[in-house]
Protein backbone atom coordinates (compact mmCIF):
# COMPACT_ATOMS: atom_id res chain seq x y z
CA UNK A 1 0.00 0.00 0.00
CA UNK A 2 2.92 2.09 0.70
CA UNK A 3 4.72 1.63 -2.62
CA UNK A 4 1.84 3.59 -4.02
CA UNK A 5 3.29 6.95 -2.65
CA UNK A 6 6.64 6.72 -4.61
CA UNK A 7 9.78 6.77 -3.93
CA UNK A 8 10.29 10.25 -2.98
CA UNK A 9 7.89 9.62 0.10
CA UNK A 10 9.18 5.94 0.83
CA UNK A 11 12.46 7.19 0.71
CA UNK A 12 11.59 10.29 2.97
CA UNK A 13 9.49 7.94 5.51
CA UNK A 14 12.42 5.62 5.65
CA UNK A 15 14.92 8.47 6.68
CA UNK A 16 12.69 9.75 9.35
CA UNK A 17 14.03 6.96 11.65
CA UNK A 18 12.74 7.37 15.60
CA UNK A 19 16.47 7.23 16.23
CA UNK A 20 16.75 10.32 14.90
CA UNK A 21 14.16 11.72 16.46
CA UNK A 22 15.63 10.75 19.87
CA UNK A 23 18.60 12.78 19.23
CA UNK A 24 20.55 9.33 18.80
CA UNK A 25 23.88 10.71 16.49
CA UNK A 26 23.66 8.51 13.18
CA UNK A 27 26.75 6.63 11.98
CA UNK A 28 28.86 8.55 9.77
CA UNK A 29 28.95 7.77 5.80
CA UNK A 30 31.83 5.86 4.38
CA UNK A 31 34.09 8.84 3.25
CA UNK A 32 34.12 11.35 6.62
CA UNK A 33 30.93 12.95 5.27
CA UNK A 34 28.95 14.04 7.74
CA UNK A 35 25.21 12.79 7.47
CA UNK A 36 22.46 14.97 6.07
CA UNK A 37 20.36 15.95 8.87
CA UNK A 38 16.99 16.17 7.75
CA UNK A 39 13.89 17.52 9.64
CA UNK A 40 10.77 15.83 9.68
CA UNK A 41 9.07 19.04 8.78
CA UNK A 42 11.20 18.60 5.26
CA UNK A 43 9.82 15.28 4.98
CA UNK A 44 6.41 16.06 5.80
CA UNK A 45 6.52 18.44 3.09
CA UNK A 46 8.52 16.41 0.47
CA UNK A 47 5.59 13.72 1.37
CA UNK A 48 2.65 16.18 0.43
CA UNK A 49 4.72 17.04 -2.64
CA UNK A 50 4.67 13.88 -3.85
CA UNK A 51 0.97 13.26 -2.84
CA UNK A 52 0.19 16.25 -5.08
CA UNK A 53 2.32 15.61 -7.79
CA UNK A 54 0.45 12.03 -8.28
CA UNK A 55 -2.96 13.91 -7.92
CA UNK A 56 -2.03 16.44 -10.77
CA UNK A 57 -0.89 13.59 -12.71
CA UNK A 58 -4.09 11.67 -11.96
CA UNK A 59 -5.92 15.08 -12.70
CA UNK A 60 -4.32 15.20 -16.07
CA UNK A 61 -5.01 12.07 -16.98
CA UNK A 62 -8.40 12.23 -16.76
CA UNK A 63 -8.86 15.97 -18.45
CA UNK A 64 -6.59 14.22 -21.60
CA UNK A 65 -9.47 11.42 -21.51
CA UNK A 66 -12.66 13.81 -21.13
CA UNK A 67 -10.84 15.30 -24.05
CA UNK A 68 -10.12 12.02 -26.43
CA UNK A 69 -6.85 12.75 -25.75
CA UNK A 70 -6.13 9.87 -24.54
CA UNK A 71 -7.71 5.89 -24.83
CA UNK A 72 -5.15 4.43 -22.14
CA UNK A 73 -7.90 3.97 -19.36
CA UNK A 74 -6.34 1.19 -17.76
CA UNK A 75 -3.23 4.35 -17.45
CA UNK A 76 -5.82 6.85 -16.46
CA UNK A 77 -7.32 4.65 -13.51
CA UNK A 78 -3.58 3.83 -12.31
CA UNK A 79 -2.84 7.00 -11.70
CA UNK A 80 -6.32 8.37 -10.03
CA UNK A 81 -5.82 4.70 -8.00
CA UNK A 82 -2.24 6.04 -6.76
CA UNK A 83 -3.50 9.24 -5.95
CA UNK A 84 -6.12 8.19 -3.85
CA UNK A 85 -4.24 5.57 -2.16
CA UNK A 86 -1.62 8.04 -1.40
CA UNK A 87 -4.21 11.01 -0.14
CA UNK A 88 -5.36 8.50 1.70
CA UNK A 89 -2.36 7.94 3.58
CA UNK A 90 -0.96 11.23 4.20
CA UNK A 91 -4.98 11.63 5.99
CA UNK A 92 -3.94 8.83 8.35
CA UNK A 93 -0.82 10.58 8.46
CA UNK A 94 -2.32 13.61 9.63
CA UNK A 95 -4.94 12.37 11.87
CA UNK A 96 -2.08 10.53 13.56
CA UNK A 97 -0.32 13.57 14.43
CA UNK A 98 -3.42 15.14 15.79
CA UNK A 99 -3.77 12.58 17.93
CA UNK A 100 -0.13 12.41 19.41
CA UNK A 101 -0.36 16.67 19.69
CA UNK A 102 -3.93 15.69 21.85
CA UNK A 103 -2.45 13.22 23.89
CA UNK A 104 0.56 16.15 24.28
CA UNK A 105 -1.62 18.60 25.39
CA UNK A 106 -3.00 16.14 28.02
CA UNK A 107 -0.28 15.80 29.74
CA UNK A 108 0.47 16.56 33.04
CA UNK A 109 3.30 18.48 34.01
Amino acid sequence: MMDAMGPVALDALKSAEPSAAAGRVAPKPAGGAPPPEVSFKDVLKKSIDEVNVLQREADAAIRQVAADARADYAGVIDAVRKADTAFKTLMQVRSRLIEAYQEFNRLQI
